[in-house]
């Protein structure tokens, strides 16, 4: 039986791991409020320290996984992922305090590796002028895995809000044996040379970012865009909980129509404009856009709103494909896992501040003695930081090339 290409190996793993995070992510919140016994300002609060735990973990496993992937292949790297994403979501479904569930979130974080080595997986069978329609397509099966991920947590939710988690295992362990099957190998192994375990220390890959002139400044932007992001994820349920009054549910059909979106900007939106404007100017536009998004967010008034502005947002996902072609171009093949795992280094770094900001700025300016209520603030504060990286990115980008 001929195998299937790694790219749609890469892909299909990619959304199962994002079609288990959409299931689990609408529940998550509520589960913490009961075994917590929380209010859902302080649930908010707990939840965006339990992202930051898996950032703080993943902080530490990413970048040693993107070096051993460069090393020992992506293959055995992708199958460790998917079954150490299967086991945590386990221990998620049987917690019986949330103590526990920062146990999960943590094993989680050590070992996620899906996202460094399938965009290494990604440069390593691309020609440069396929790169950002490759990793649109990354974009596209995450919008994907976000439609059909809390379509089926919100079909789950009349189960318990357990359900989810232990469907999320199920498939984690199918992807798993997937893997291990029908992934063929990308990256010979290198072997041959004595191994020493300081190579694959964490901040190894920081260190292989650092050699390349433009990825390290763009490391910057990537870092502020990865903090507006981190706070939107973190905030995002119970912002509508709040100041729309959906549950489970409705959150779950909100989030799926927020992959369609995602998967239509990445599958049809970005092969189609990214060529016409370039990767400057997508990056450009795609950033000018999610600036006016989250801004959108942070003001809707209304659940209507905050559809309108999903919707459009459809656009400024060109933005992310754009930026990793950018990035990826000038990186050695040696070095390819390496410095992916730089990058999701510095995306765990948001990811450690990110949800734990947003949280906390979502409790400030909603709780008693709110200086003003205004639930949105942490969409508001991340249209800042998209700015901010905007600016920083178009800098970097004419400082490096003029040298």
């Amino acid at each position: 039986m001929r195998r299937p290409s790694p790219l749609v190996m890469v892909l299909c793993i990619l959304f199962f791991d994002m079609l288990c995070q959409g299931m689990a992510y609408p529940s998550m919140p509520s589960l913490i409020q009961k075994l917590g016994g929380l209010t859902p300002a302080e649930a908010a609060r707990l939840y965006g320290w339990l992202i930051a735990s898996y950032a703080i973990a993943e902080l530490i496993g990413a970048p040693t996984l993107g070096i051993l992937s460069d090393r020992f292949g992506r293959k055995p790297i992708l199958v460790l992922s998917c079954i150490s994403a299967s086991v945590s979501f386990l221990i998620s479904a049987t917690a019986q305090s949330v103590p526990v569930l920062f146990v999960g979130y943590t094993l989680a974080g050590l070992t996620s590796a899906m996202t460094v080595v399938g965009n290494a997986t990604i440069a390593d069978i691309s020609a440069p002028e396929d790169r950002a329609t490759n990793y649109g397509r990354v974009g596209a099966v995450f919008g994907i895995g976000f439609v059909v991920g809390p379509a089926a947590g919100s079909l789950l939710a009349p189960l318990g809000l357990r359900a989810a988690f232990f469907a999320a295992s199920g498939v984690m362990a199918v992807a798993a044996v997937l893997a291990l099957v029908f992934m063929t190998e990308t990256r010979k192994s290198t072997k041959e040379s004595a191994f020493s375990w300081q190579e694959v220390l964490p901040w190894e890959g920081i260190r292989a970012l650092a050699r390349y002139p433009l990825p390290k400044k763009l490391s910057l932007s990537v870092a502020l865009n990865a903090l507006s992001l981190q706070m939107l994820i973190a905030v995002w349920v119970p912002y509508c909980s709040l100041r729309y009054g959906f549950g489970v549910a409705e959150n779950g059909w909100l989030l799926a129509g927020f992959g369609i979106v995602m998967a239509i900007g990445q599958a049809v939106v970005v092969p189609w404009l990214v060529p016409k404007l370039g990767l400057r100017r997508s990056l450009a536009v795609g950033l000018t856009i999610s600036i006016l998004c989250q801004t959108g967010y942070g003001l809707s008034e209304t659940w209507q709103w905050l559809l309108f502005f999903t919707a459009i947002s459809a656009l400024g996902g060109i933005d992310e494909p754009a930026m990793q072609a950018i990035l990826v171009d000038p990186i050695s093949e040696e070095e390819r896992g390496a410095v992916q795992g730089g990058l999701a280094s510095v995306n765990s770094l948001m990811g450690i501040v990110g949800p734990v900001l947003g949280a906390t700025l979502f409790a400030t300016f909603t709780g008693l003695g709110a200086p003003v209520y205004l639930p949105g603030a942490p969409f508001l504060f991340g249209a800042v930081c998209i700015a901010l990286g905007f600016a920083w990115s178009f800098w970097s980008l004419r400082s490096t090339i003029s040298k």
